[in-house]
Parts: C-alpha cells; structure tokens; sequence
C-alpha cells in the first residue's frame, strides 16, 4: 500500500469482482432496496449493508474485499507505530454500495466522525473501493489543514483507499462528476 498523508492506496480487487458488485448493487437499487440522496450536501443512490444479501455475501467478492480492508488496518498499524496487541478490538462490517450519476456525488467538506452520532460508534478508518474507472471528474479530495494542498485521487477499478475516520483527513467526491461513479464503501470501528 502507498501512503500519503496517511491516505493508503492500493489496487487490490479484480474489474471482474468489481463488475459482479456493480451488479449486485444496481440489482438492489433496481429492486427498491436502496436510498436516493439528493440535497445541498450529496446527490447518490446507495444501498447498505449490501453483505446482508447473498449474492454478494456468498461471492468471492465479498471475501476478497474482507480480506483487503484486513490487509489495510494491517498495514496502518505497522506502517504508523500503532502495534497489533489489540487488533482483534477492530471490527469492519458494513460495505455500503453507491452511485453516482453527472454532477452527483457527496461533494460537500466532511469527516467520517464528524457529529455526535458519529462519535460515539468509535469510528476509526474509512476504507473505499472504485468499482468502475472514471476519466471525467469526481476525484476524491482531501485535506488535513487549509494550508496543505488538496490531494487528489482519481477513481480507478479495483482500488482500495484507506484512511482515518476523524477531522485530521476531510474529504469530498469533487464536484466536476461528469460520468456515473461507482463505489463500495465502509468503516473499521473500534
């Protein structure tokens, strides 16, 4: 995995397991089981907990995409010092599968911590895989303090991003999204 500023990159899974969960997920949108975003903050479609049906869960896919966020908590513990003594405390669970249409995406400044309800489920990393490539817009941006440059990372199949959950790494989808973005996406809780 490369990091920067504490942001891991790695391309980890398949175009065909990406396919299969593209699949899945539009599958799910189509058969009402998902949600549309649409305000002043993000404009999506998603489906959570997308572990909870079986043709995603009994896949290969879902196991390889287990085995890859594992790999990243991993990573960031012996690449940052943190030590793996309580590693078995770090749990991950949802993959929460979304789509974004032209000019969508959640494009507002955030943190994954960010609000009461989101502090108290102790979450500590975000992880995001790019299910499809994208040529036209919707990088991701972050930022750790208004005196850094932004970083950018473009959406390409198969890569896995990485990252702490708090206030020390707000991102956004960028808001030129000129195509449909596809991603899976989670938290690792403590």
């Amino acid at each position: 995995m490369i990091w920067n500023n504490y942001i891991g990159t790695d391309y980890l899974i398949p175009s065909e397991i990406c396919e299969h969960i593209i699949n899945v997920g539009e599958n799910k949108l189509n058969s009402k089981f998902g949600a549309s975003t649409k305000d002043e903050f993000r404009i999506d479609q998603a489906v959570p907990f997308l572990e909870s049906f079986a043709s995603y869960r009994n896949h290969k896919s879902y196991d390889l995409v287990q085995e890859a966020i594992s790999n990243s908590i991993d990573n960031f513990m012996d690449n940052f010092g943190i030590g793996r003594a309580d590693r078995e405390s770090y749990f991950h669970n949802e993959h929460k599968f979304q789509k974004s249409k032209a000019d969508g995406g959640f494009f507002s400044w955030h943190y994954e911590t960010q609000g009461d309800f989101f502090k108290k489920i102790n979450r500590r990393f975000v992880w995001m895989l790019y299910l499809n490539t994208v040529e036209k817009g919707g990088k991701t941006q972050f930022f750790k303090s208004k005196d850094e440059d932004i970083i950018e990372i473009k959406p390409e199949v198969g890569k896995l991003v990485f990252w702490p959950a708090g206030e020390t790494h707000w991102h956004r989808s960028a808001p030129d999204l000129k195509e449909t973005k596809y991603i899976l996406t989670g938290w690792v809780l403590r």
